[in-house]
């Protein structure tokens, strides 16, 4: 595996530049004063290895392996989940483990921001953890005593709680496209300002344990069943394209049967996704939540503030670093 060493000095030069302007795949460690460049599609993998509590991890636009199981407390940024209009690669990585032991402090004050997850995001023991501005495939719990993870601004598909302990887990401003599974009983899961969109090519009498609360959310079912979350469950103030809910769903101050094909003022089909969509909704004064602000996405930005880098010459004169680059922002 090739790396590089360099001072912190050339950090702010070097930090963001990856494959859109050396077509390479790279991660680069900071750790300290000392910062670290790794080549391939194992360098976050490589990276991780070298990693201390409480380094960085940069990586640019590629296609990266799963690094294996994490278990230190480290922050991995992307350069988006997203190919935008620059023509800018997303940053993707084929799945990440955040396993520990039984301990939840263990593993904490965990960041991941501007990446796509093609697999699923495994989460075990933790307290404090982020995932913002990112995509993943699932979105999975399954270690007992998971603690204050908030998700946010993100887009995702199924989201599983492994029937185990769950405190404080939190999606906001989420477009999700799956199930929500195996919500334990005591467990506290909160989905707050999403649009969920769930697929009628799922047995919707089998959720027998998607006990969340929905607040502020837009929930479409295409099969049109009142089941469309599970008895046991609670909804606040969300827009339902059914005409009612489960008997057992404690329900407050929801509006049922709406028409979502007519609600958004970009004038879209319902809630399909569209990469220039916002999802802001024309009449934002009949459709408000318990918090004064419309009910689903607000303030959708999928871009994360990491800035690129393009046409990057970096030359040795004597003892000196020279580095001439020209800085993007998305």
């Amino acid at each position: 595996m090739k790396k590089i060493l360099l001072s912190i000095v050339a950090l702010c030069c070097i930090v963001v530049a990856g494959a859109q302007s050396t077509d390479q795949i790279s991660a680069i460690l900071q750790n300290g004063e000392e910062t670290t460049v790794y080549y391939g599609q194992d360098a976050l993998k490589s990276a991780y290895t070298a990693a201390q509590d409480g380094c960085v991890i940069t990586l640019s636009s590629g296609i990266f392996n799963n690094p294996g199981a994490i278990s230190k407390n480290i922050t991995i940024y992307g350069i988006g989940w997203e190919k935008d209009t620059d023509g800018v690669i997303p940053t993707t990585i084929k799945g990440l483990d955040y396993q520990t032991g039984d301990d939840a402090t263990s593993l904490h004050n965990i960041v991941l921001e501007g990446v796509f997850v093609d697999g699923t995001i495994n989460v075990r023991q933790t307290d404090g953890m982020i995932v913002r501005k990112s995509r993943f495939n699932t979105f999975n719990v399954n270690g007992n005593n998971a603690k204050n993870i908030t998700v946010t601004q993100c887009y995702g598909g199924n989201v599983g709680c492994g029937n185990v302990d769950v405190y404080s887990l939190t999606f906001t401003n989420c477009y999700l496209t799956g199930r929500v599974t195996n919500v334990k009983v005591g467990s506290l899961v909160l989905f707050d300002h999403c649009i969920m969109t769930y697929s009628n090519s799922y047995n919707w009498n089998d959720y027998s344990h998607s006990r969340a609360t929905y607040t502020n959310s837009i929930i479409t079912h295409r099969g049109g069943s009142t089941d469309i979350i599970t008895a046991g469950a609670t909804a606040k103030y969300c827009i339902f394209v059914v005409d009612g809910l489960n008997a057992n769903v404690l329900s407050e101050n929801n509006k049922f049967s709406v028409d979502i094909n007519n609600i958004f003022s970009d004038g879209g089909t319902g809630v399909d996704y569209a990469t220039d969509r916002t999802f802001t909704l024309a009449d934002q004064d009949t459709y408000k939540g318990n918090d004064n602000k419309p009910i689903g996405i607000n303030d959708w930005v999928k871009i994360p503030a990491i800035p690129y880098v393009k046409n990057l010459n970096a030359t040795v004169d004597g003892t000196d670093l020279k580095v001439n680059y020209q800085a993007g922002v998305r």
